[in-house]
């Protein structure tokens, strides 16, 4: 039997290749579309606000908003006299490109475990369960 967290690797970096085959067209990476999720789900949200979901530093969002800024897919939407500090929002076109992008990944993982015999529901809880206790800080766990 296969050790379950190379298995969990496994699958987790077939997903990732996966998703960023089906958004290349669109160009986008999947970190590019991970951060559009969080800024369409969080208008508004700073760059420093931005680096935990996406688990890089600070000054690593700032290169990867980059391309997405470039093509005006996301703006600045600071008010005037906040200072340094930028709020991300999506634009239209970024609205646009981020549900066809939601579209292109669809549901196909859902679909996969039920042919597999498992039900998906029941999986994301035990998974849920699983990041929940590897989310505690070390002492309580």
């Amino acid at each position: 039997m296969a050790d379950l967290g190379h298995l969990l690797h496994d699958i987790v970096m077939h997903m990732d290749r996966d998703a960023d085959a089906r958004l290349s067209p669109l160009g986008l990476t999947l970190r590019r579309f991970v951060a559009m999720t969080v800024i369409a789900e969080h208008p508004g949200i700073t760059s420093r606000q931005l680096a935990a979901p996406l688990g890089i530093s600070e000054p690593a969002v700032s290169q990867a908003l980059k391309p997405l800024a470039a093509r005006e897919l996301i703006y600045d939407a600071s008010p005037q006299g906040s200072g340094r500090s930028i709020n991300w929002q999506l634009s239209s076109e970024g609205e646009r490109l981020f549900s066809e992008a939601r579209d292109r990944l669809g549901n196909d993982f859902d679909d996969l475990v039920r042919r597999t015999g498992l039900n998906p529901d029941l999986l994301a809880g035990q998974l849920q369960s699983i990041l929940n206790e590897l989310k505690k800080p070390i002492g309580e766990k």
